[in-house]
């Protein structure tokens, strides 16, 4: 079974997963405020941390790694909530289980990649496919992009941490992650049809989840929130960790209602 932390009391609805390339630490600033409204837990993917590693990774295969947990811990009425590729993984999931009470997207959307963003995503595995060198500098400058610019030039030591968390995850499983978020399909059926009140949490300075792109999607699901953080790159957990706790509350408070 996949690594995970428990936090709050029962009844435990919270799903947290991470995105790429992190862990479950991402969530560290905004699980406090989460636990005095519901229980929950934060999971580490197959490879990262203590989780054992899978064979062939894919967003399915890590849906059903979350879904052992799930099931393992009783869990119902769930409140699913991923950034960035965790946002992907949650909506393989939810094709799996028909207990999610709510979809919260952090920084990620519905859609798959655009053509040129699958050739440079064709590109980095690429590069990354010929060493652990090639695979710290892809990560390094990832994570040099990752947050606002204002955000990154005030607090280097925490983009440095998130290139320690991301340099320490083996390379196999960083190309496997990797290849699952290329190979994904759009979940717009999904969310048009399930009927399950999707939340959207998008900064305006995000290059990797660009506003122009996931808004559109706000018109799918038959009932959808939306939240827009002025100066937010793709980490609301970090940049914004008050607002991004509040605005989940407030979408749990309303979905469990």
């Amino acid at each position: 079974m996949i690594e995970y932390v428990k936090f709050g009391k029962a009844p435990y609805r919270f799903v947290l997963i991470h995105g790429f390339p992190s862990n479950y630490t991402v969530w560290d600033n905004v699980i406090p405020a989460l636990a005095e409204v519901s229980g929950g837990i934060a999971v580490n993917m197959p490879g990262i941390g203590n989780s054992p590693a899978l064979e062939a990774l894919s967003l399915d295969s890590i849906a059903d790694s979350i879904l052992r947990v799930i099931a393992y811990e009783g869990m119902e009425r769930v409140h699913l909530v991923g950034h960035s590729m965790g946002g992907y993984t949650a909506l393989s999931l939810m094709k799996k289980f028909n207990n999610v009470a709510g979809l919260t997207l952090v920084h990620s959307g519905a859609n798959a990649d655009s053509g040129e963003r699958r050739k440079n995503r064709i590109k980095s595995i690429a590069l990354m496919e010929k060493g652990e060198r090639e695979v710290k500098v892809f990560i390094t400058a990832m994570f040099k992009n990752f947050f606002s610019r204002q955000f990154t030039l005030a607090h280097p030591e925490i983009v440095n941490k998130y290139i320690q968390i991301g340099t320490a995850i083996p390379v196999s499983v960083v190309i496997g992650l990797f290849r699952s978020i290329l190979d994904r399909s759009d979940s717009f059926d999904l969310i048009r049809s399930s009927g399950i009140p999707v939340q959207y949490i998008l900064g305006t300075e995000d290059t990797a989840t660009p506003l122009k792109e996931i808004l559109p999607q706000a018109a799918l699901p038959a009932t959808c929130l939306v939240n827009i953080y002025p100066g937010c790159g793709h980490g609301a957990f970090e940049e914004m960790p008050q607002q991004l706790a509040a605005d989940i509350v407030k979408f749990h408070n309303y979905i469990h209602g």
